[in-house]
């Protein structure tokens, strides 16, 4: 509905590596300040990490 009044709606998609994204889930499973960041669905998409880039592609 905002859109069909006129509003401009933008998608933006940062992207990082897998070999970023490796380190910062490392630090945070590391790091006991952090580790409450990490939830099982981070852990299995890990196992879909090249299922998920071939459909964002």
């Amino acid at each position: 509905m905002l859109v069909d009044d006129g509003l401009l709606l933008f998608k933006i998609w940062l992207n990082i590596g897998r070999k970023m994204q490796m380190k910062r889930f490392h630090d945070r499973r590391h790091d006991p300040l952090k580790i409450w960041k990490l939830s099982p669905i981070d852990v299995a998409a890990l196992k879909k990490w090249d299922d998920y880039t071939i459909a964002r592609d």
